[in-house]
């Protein structure tokens, strides 16, 4: 994963290289363990030779024969033993914890609640003790508890030709504590990894229905070098050909770098970890969770610096991820302190490196990426979401108040901040960055410099986009702010190169970009070396909109080229409620976002409503109109009147001339034609129908004309009696 020895430069992250193989004689070892029985020769009958297979922790005793509904194991451990690789093994609810060594766990050389070597099995819990017909694993908890010193799960396999990987469903993993396996060569031997479930050369993985919380990976701390790493608090993937998830609650994981010598070691992962593995995770949380790089005594740079990767998920080389429905609040990427030079925070929710990346159905909130402190603090890159040398797919994603915080230099260099929502970027021959968003926000995230001496750049409110291929499509880029030191700039997005080696291409079109203000900086800074291109769009309230209408900062001689501006629209967006607490960017009626495309472009919107009636709006959003702007506000009735009040929506943006009700009513019980009566009320927004016979039904309709009596907006029907039963309903608002 990282190589402790390639060193760590700017807003870089170097990837970090696979964990060396076993050593010939520890596998010899390996051997002879499996060659042992699992337990003691006894004369009870040995349990069938295929599953199901029973657990039940209160009911069962782990013996030879155990295994079945009416003679269930005592421990997940003792069955797996005893299945067959493809069986299935069904757990009753309660707490299960280390039951001291197996052949597996002293094959691994790692204490494990459940571990499985080399094969393939199904767990699934949730089940009442002696009843295997009911399965709720809501009601019927069922819990792996590492207790704060074991690791939950261990899945590994040593032979690449076995069919191996694991099944869960239904299940509790909490206080999990994942050390370093010291028998392991090489880093193995001080790094942690997946402090809930460390997954290792499996074929497979599916988790579903199922909740990790309170787990950690633990880095070793050292008295020479650098710390050990600590790499998936919940989860640690490595070498995984497929990891599925569905329906599971990541909530205060961590991932901590050990302390060191020289510097401490590196976090990934507060959540998850996953290297050259294939994510799919669909209806996702993850909350709380933290990658907290280890600290130093020492100069904190030795062959790298002590970074914090992915508060939530690190994706590291040659894996993929496919999050879906997935929401992320309240996680934290931070780099560790030292005396001379902290290390970064990176992606305070999700990070990528050489990796391809794909979020749809999103919401991203409240993480942050923190820089460590030393004599010179470090970078903070991504507060939501940083990604480096990789593809990055965002789809109908919120990315709102994210924070990017440099670290503090105490007398040289402050941190600088990359982005304080998302940050795209590269820095490697032979690899590509490409971001690709649509129907997204990017709203009230804030780039942050540490306090310090002197000034080393960052900013980026929004979006650092650097020597990356990008299209902007749909989205609203709103209220992204820069705080914390001058030189800083790109308060909605910075769009920049890497030095002379590699530009950044952009496109952005159909969206909006508003509500950034500063002295200095545009809500779109590029700098030369760079293109930028609008495709048609909307600006708002921003001091400068692009760095080629800025005479600051260079002017526009210091512009990258940039194409199209001319033909963007300035106008209020009006939406509903933007910035704290509410941070609502849907668009009110009265938007000029509204109607601005002569087509139905992208079929739906940030929300995955429809853009159907043919003239698309600017921005995520499509405006919807869930009620008629025309409603009654109040209606009464008594035995021969009928009293209405309605009002016009203020925000709608319609223009009404005169008001028009109409009254369709049966006169008595044999009629059968009903009377109509067509009432032209002026601009009233009241009226009384008097001298109405009792207990007749009365349906009534105002509509509103311009000045030509062309009907532009109506209320939806009222169907009334004339009683003398009095009701009072005042019409509840809906925006």
């Amino acid at each position: 994963m990282r190589n402790e020895n390639a060193r760590t430069v700017f807003s870089q992250v170097v990837p970090l290289v696979a964990c060396k193989p076993l050593s010939i004689f520890f596998f010899c070892l390996l051997l002879m363990a499996l060659a042992q029985p699992a337990f003691a020769q006894s004369t009870v009958p040995a349990a069938p030779a295929s599953g199901p297979w029973y657990v039940d922790g209160t009911a069962g005793a782990d013996d030879p024969a155990c295994g079945t509904a009416s003679a269930p194991c005592a421990s997940m451990q003792a069955a797996i033993d005893l299945a067959a690789s493809g069986d299935t093994i069904l757990v009753a609810a309660g707490a299960y914890t280390y039951g001291g060594e197996s052949t597996c766990t002293q094959s691994t050389g790692a204490p494990s609640v459940v571990c499985v070597l080399s094969k393939q099995v199904t767990l699934r819990g949730g089940y009442p003790s002696g009843n295997w017909d009911v399965n709720d694993p809501v009601q019927y908890v069922t819990t792996i508890d590492g207790e704060n010193k074991n690791r939950g799960i261990f899945l590994l396999t040593f032979s690449s030709s076995a069919a191996s990987g694991l099944s869960m469903e239904g299940f509790t993993v909490r206080n999990s504590y994942g050390g370093a396996i010291a028998k392991r060569p090489g880093q193995d031997g001080f790094f942690a990894y997946g402090g809930g479930l460390f997954a290792e050369n499996a074929s497979s993985l599916q988790l579903k229905d199922m909740t990790f919380i309170d787990n950690q990976a633990v880095g070793s701390n050292r008295s020479a070098g650098y710390g050990g790493a600590g790499s998936g608090g919940a989860v640690s993937l490595r070498n995984i050909a497929s990891a599925t998830l569905e329906n599971v609650l990541f909530e205060n994981n961590q991932a901590i770098g050990g302390t060191g010598a020289t510097r401490g070691g590196v976090a990934h992962g507060g959540a998850i970890v996953a290297f050259k593995s294939n994510l799919t995770a669909t209806n996702v949380i993850f909350r709380t969770n933290l990658a907290q790089a280890g600290s130093s005594a020492g100069d904190g740079e030795d062959g790298g610096r002590a970074d914090a990767l992915g508060g939530a998920i690190s994706f590291q080389e040659q894996s993929s991820g496919t999050l879906s429905q997935v929401t992320a609040t309240g996680n934290r990427a931070i780099g560790g302190d030292a005396t001379v030079h902290a290390g970064g925070g990176f992606g305070g929710a999700f990070e990528g490196e050489q990796a391809t990346v794909t979020i749809t159905d999103g919401s991203i909130r409240d993480n942050l990426a923190q820089g460590g402190n030393a004599q010179n603090g470090w970078f903070a890159a991504g507060g939501g979401v940083m990604t480096i040398n990789s593809i990055l797919v965002v789809n109908r994603v919120q990315v709102i108040n994210n924070v990017a915080q440099g670290g503090n230099g105490a007398s040289g260099q402050f941190g600088a901040p990359n982005g304080g929502g998302l940050t795209v970027t590269w820095d490697k021959d032979g690899t590509i960055s490409e971001l690709t968003m649509t129907n997204s926000i990017v709203a009230a995230n804030r780039a942050s410099a540490g306090q310090g001496a002197q000034v080393t750049g960052g900013g980026a409110g929004g979006l650092w986009i650097q020597a990356t291929d990008a299209v902007i499509d749909h989205s609203t880029i709103a209220d992204n702010v820069i705080t914390g030191a001058d030189g800083q700039t790109g308060q909605g997005i910075w769009i920049m190169n890497a030095g002379t080696r590699r530009g950044a291409n952009v496109t952005i079109r159909r969206s909006i970009i508003s509500g950034h203000a500063g002295p200095v900086g545009s809500a779109v800074e590029i700098i030369k070396g760079n293109t930028l291109t609008f495709d048609s769009g909307l600006f708002y309230d921003n001091t400068w909109d692009t760095t080629a209408t800025n005479p600051n900062l260079g002017g526009p001689a210091n512009a990258g080229v940039v194409t199209g501006q001319d033909a963007m629209l300035q106008g209020d967006p009006a939406y509903m409620a933007a910035g704290a607490s509410a941070f609502d960017y849907h668009i009110k009626a009265a938007s000029r976002a509204r109607n601005q495309i002569a087509s139905n472009t992208l079929p739906v919107d940030f929300e995955n409503e429809a853009r159907t009636d043919g003239r698309s709006d600017f921005g995520a959003d499509e405006y919807v109109a869930t009620r008629s702007p025309l409603r009654f506000a109040s209606f009464n009735a008594d035995l021969d009147s009928i009293s209405l009040q309605w009002d016009l929506d203020p925000d709608a943006g319609i223009q009404v001339d005169h008001y028009r009700l109409t009254d369709s009513y049966l006169p008595g019980a044999t009629a059968v034609v009903p009377i109509i009566d067509v009432l032209d009320i002026g601009l009233q927004t009241q009226y009384l129908l008097s001298d109405l016979q009792p207990y007749v039904l009365h349906q009534i309709t105002v509509d509103g004309m311009d000045s030509s009596s062309a009907v532009v907006v109506s209320t939806d029907p009222l169907s009334i009696i004339t009683t003398d039963h009095q009701i009072y309903l005042p019409a509840a608002r809906r925006r």
